[in-house]
């Protein structure tokens, strides 16, 4: 009949739009699938990160625990600089100006001691004019090189700090004290990150990472700007928080200070007196 035609046509057009449907729905599917994993991701990062910084309170409080010990003290009077930043340095200036900086915080009362990640650069370059200081004057050390336990990836490491040849685990340092805690440098990363302040020079993705976690925690992060690296805001994405509302609080001699870390010279005398003025600011 002359219906039939039409009636397969439309039979056709019905399966089609079956199919269109069903692959509409597939599709549909597919993306609330997607927005479902990518969503458990998230809550999973978060909630990986909150157990580290949980973790990471807790070593604090142990390493706390040790340097009160070491400097016959209470945990409370205990005033806490650490110090972050690359590992080799790629600013001709950097060296001289890390020297100068601990050299000027270890005029500081003894109550002010320095804590470090452990590696070499930045952070050995501060904590050694820092250590001589205080010996020329017989008065303690207060010097800390923070060092994981052990480390499975240790070969990528080998040129960034002591390490017991022929094992996963670091040594102490020929200076200061070292004290070994965690399970991994990114542990130990974490563990620097809620300290109380930070002075950060230059910077890779390693004390961009610690400096991230110092800003997630709430912690005051002073990054001097003209060093470059993670510092300005590059190698690594961190993006230095404005602390000076938080620092204004507190004083208002701070701004000019903040302003002078923060500006684009590389003045060694003006920065080191601005780091020692942001640092007896802020209290953790």
């Amino acid at each position: 009949s002359e219906d039939a035609p039409m009636t397969k046509v439309q039979s056709m057009k019905s399966m089609k739009s079956m199919k269109e449907s069903d692959a509409d729905s597939d599709a549909d599917s597919l993306l609330t699938e997607s927005e479902d994993e990518e969503d458990e991701e998230i809550e999973e990062e978060i909630k990986t990160r909150q157990q580290l910084l949980d973790l990471a309170s807790v070593q604090k409080e142990k390493v706390l625990d040790v340097i009160a010990k070491d400097m016959k003290c209470d945990q409370s009077s205990i005033r806490i600089i650490a110090v972050i930043g690359s590992t080799t340095f790629f600013n001709s200036a950097s060296q001289s100006l890390c020297q100068e900086i601990g050299r000027r915080l270890a005029a500081l009362p003894d109550s002010y001691v320095l804590v470090t990640g452990g590696f070499k650069g930045v952070g050995a370059t501060i904590a050694r004019a820092f250590h001589d200081v205080r010996v020329m004057d017989n008065r303690p050390t207060g010097v800390y090189m923070v060092l994981p336990e052990y480390e499975s990836n240790i070969t990528n490491f080998r040129e960034k700090a002591p390490v017991r040849e022929g094992t996963d685990q670091f040594r102490e340092w020929e200076f200061g004290s070292t004290i070994f805690i965690g399970r991994s440098v990114k542990e130990r990363e974490v563990l620097m990150g809620v300290m109380p302040v930070l002075v950060l020079v230059e910077g890779g993705p390693g004390a961009a990472h610690e400096a991230t976690i110092a800003s997630l925690a709430g912690r005051c992060v002073l990054p001097v700007k003209a060093t470059g690296g993670a510092a300005s805001g590059m190698r690594g994405g961190f993006v230095p928080h404005d602390f000076q509302n938080l620092l204004e609080d507190i004083s208002p001699d701070s701004k000019a200070a903040w302003a002078t870390i923060n500006g684009p010279e590389l003045n060694v005398k003006d920065i080191c007196s601005s780091l020692t003025t942001l640092v007896q600011l802020v209290r953790g």
